[in-house]
Parts: structure tokens; C-alpha cells; sequence
């Protein structure tokens, strides 16, 4: 699996890269996932401050798994993010066995 990550008005620190990495692989370890592709943006609210729009695609077989969240922080948008993807690798896992299952 190649991660693909792009950030727009944000330079992102070697440690956040490391735990951006950690998280992804751990929701991407139950699937074959082709790719996946990170999109980090920093918007510049003028009541709330940075706010950062963060972007998840998964590319799997006949599929793409995605999931988009807004965070203060990057951290939390990931948090928000891993648990988006936990309930849409579940539900792609149960249906992709499924239709295993019907086609015997």
C-alpha cells in the first residue's frame, strides 16, 4: 500500500507525519488497500482561527472509502477520521463477504 499525502498552506512536522502513518496503517491493515491518499488543508477562520480540513481516500477493489472531518487541530481530525473509517471498512467488509457467500 503507497500513501499519498498533500498539504495545502501547512508544513506538517516529522512526529505528526509518524502519527499520521501509524493511524492510517492501522485502520488500512484489515483491507487490501491499494493506495490511500491524504489531503490536509489549513483554512483561516476569521472567528474560530485554523481550522483544518482533512481528507481520506482508500482505494480498494471496485471501491473507494472516504472520509472528510474539520478539527482545530490535526490530531483530532484524525481521531474523528479513524473512527469515520472504522464504520466504513466494517460495513465494506460485511458486504464484500456477502457477496461472497451469494456467489457459491
Amino acid at each position: 500500500m503507497t500513501l499519498n499525502l498533500t498539504t495545502k498552506n501547512y508544513a506538517l512536522p516529522p512526529e505528526m507525519r509518524n502519527y499520521l502513518e501509524e493511524r492510517i496503517s492501522k485502520v488500512t491493515s484489515r483491507l487490501d488497500a491499494i493506495n490511500t491518499d491524504v489531503y490536509i488543508k489549513r483554512n483561516t477562520h476569521h472567528k474560530q482561527g485554523d481550522i483544518f480540513d482533512v481528507e481520506v481516500i482508500i482505494n480498494v477493489p471496485k471501491k473507494m472509502i472516504v472520509a472528510k472531518t474539520q478539527a482545530p487541530d490535526v490530531r483530532a481530525a484524525l481521531h474523528i477520521l479513524e473512527k469515520k473509517l472504522d464504520k466504513q471498512i466494517a460495513r465494506y467488509r460485511r458486504k464484500a463477504t456477502n457477496e461472497k457467500n451469494y456467489s457459491d
